[in-house]
């Protein structure tokens, strides 16, 4: 079957592994102070509370003589902010199972 497991990490998330293989599925934070959370996928797609998305984002490296640059969530609302496949990914046990029954449904 999907067997799950959740982990309970250091860095303040909640992580849904695949038991078949550790394969991570989804990572959950809800912040301490204020109770704005946000769940995501490995691949970046994600749900949250309102304000939720100020939460995380992506940091990419540009080499070693050019500076760092991060985008917070809400900077790419338009193409991540997908509840849908976030909602799936669990019962599906598969992240690209879930993106694909997430397209059918548009």
């Amino acid at each position: 079957g999907n067997r799950v497991v959740v982990a309970a990490l250091a860095d303040g998330t909640l992580r849904w592994f695949r038991l078949s293989d550790g394969q991570e599925l989804l990572a959950l934070f809800v912040h301490f102070k204020d109770r704005r959370w946000v769940a995501w996928t490995p691949q970046g797609y994600y749900m949250a509370s309102d304000k939720g998305d100020e939460l995380i984002g992506w940091h990419q490296n540009r080499g070693w003589s050019n500076a760092a640059e991060f985008t917070f969530a809400h900077e790419r609302r338009e193409q991540y902010r997908r509840p849908d496949i976030v909602r799936r990914v669990i019962e599906l046990a598969d992240e690209d199972r879930a993106i694909a029954a997430a397209g059918k449904r548009k």
